[in-house]
C-alpha cells in the first residue's frame, strides 16, 4: 500500500513540474510574440490541449492553462478571465456536443479554433461596445494566426500518443 501511494505522490510532482514548464515556455513564447509580431499566440493551440486535459480531468493541467490565460490577458491589457469563460463555454456548448454526435475527428480542430477565436472576438466587441477603452480590433493577421494554430493543433492531435 506504501508503495502505490509513493507512486502517486511521485506522478503529482511530475505533472506539478509538466506544469510549471508548461507555463514558462507559455510565458516566454508570449513574450517572443510581442517582438515577433509574425508569431501566433497560440491561444488555439492552448484550447486543444484544454480540451485533452479536460477529458482526461488533469486538474493541475487545467490550473496551469488558465494561469497561461491570465498572463496572456495581462500582458495584451485585455479583461481578465474572459478568455477562460470562452474556453468553458466553447468547451461544454460545442466541442463536447460534436464529440457526442460525430466522435472525436481531428478536422474539427479547424471548427473549434475558428470559434474560439470568433468567441473571444465577439466578447471583446461587446465589451468595447459598452465603453471599455480597448484598443482591440480584428485585423488580417489573426487569419494567418487561425491557419498557423489549427495546423500545429493538427500535428499536436497527431502526433500526441
Amino acid at each position: 500500500m506504501r508503495i502505490i501511494k509513493e507512486i502517486k505522490h511521485n506522478d503529482t510532482y511530475r505533472e506539478i513540474i509538466k506544469a510549471v514548464v508548461f507555463c514558462a515556455i507559455f510565458f516566454v513564447w508570449t513574450m517572443l510574440s510581442h517582438i515577433f509580431l509574425f508569431l501566433p499566440p497560440m491561444i488555439g493551440l492552448l484550447f486543444i490541449i484544454f480540451i485533452d486535459l479536460y477529458q482526461k480531468k488533469n486538474f493541475i493541467g487545467i490550473i496551469a492553462i488558465m494561469f497561461c490565460l491570465v498572463v496572456f490577458e495581462s500582458e495584451n491589457q485585455l479583461p481578465l478571465g474572459v478568455l477562460a469563460l470562452v474556453f468553458l463555454i466553447i468547451n461544454y456548448i460545442i466541442s463536447e456536443k460534436f464529440n457526442l454526435i460525430f466522435g472525436h475527428n481531428i478536422f474539427f480542430i479547424f471548427w473549434y479554433v475558428g470559434l474560439l477565436y470568433l468567441g473571444y472576438f465577439l466578447v471583446i466587441y461587446i465589451i468595447k461596445m459598452f465603453g471599455s477603452g480597448l484598443g482591440f480590433s480584428l485585423h488580417f493577421i489573426f487569419i494567418f494566426y487561425f491557419l498557423c494554430e489549427s495546423c500545429i493543433g493538427l500535428f499536436y492531435e497527431k502526433f500526441k500518443y
